[in-house]
């Protein structure tokens, strides 16, 4: 008896049988070994690519020259509107400036309105 493989016919016996399926279970273990071995690869270097190697941070020197260095905290008060930092000089704009300068509008209107 033949058996027909694609373009190839391989006469059947109980040797070739035999001896084929022990060579197929053997590059089926290890094509899955070979596999796995790659996707153990891959995992390895994602988790190495993930940790990296960082120096810890020193704690940066305050000048005792200068009594508050963190002026974010500046933008969490509710009655600064704006504030920046001009010549090493801190200018702070306040809800009372604005109603200030708001008013002082309102008489340079009404004064070009009286003219």
């Amino acid at each position: 008896m033949t058996i027909q493989y694609g373009p190839f016919c391989i006469k059947q016996n109980t040797f070739f049988t035999y001896n084929n399926k022990w060579i197929m279970k053997i590059v089926k273990r290890q094509l899955k070994l070979i596999v796995c071995g790659i996707l153990f690869l891959v995992f390895g270097a994602a988790c190495l690519s993930s940790v990296e190697e960082t120096q810890p941070k020193a704690k940066e020197e305050r000048d005792l020259d200068i009594p508050c260095q963190n002026l974010d905290v500046l933008d969490s008060v509710e009655y600064i509107l704006h504030w920046e930092i001009i010549n090493d000089t801190l200018h702070i704009y306040t809800k009372d400036d604005e109603k200030r300068d708001e008013y002082e509008r309102w008489k340079y209107i009404k004064n070009l309105e009286n003219e």
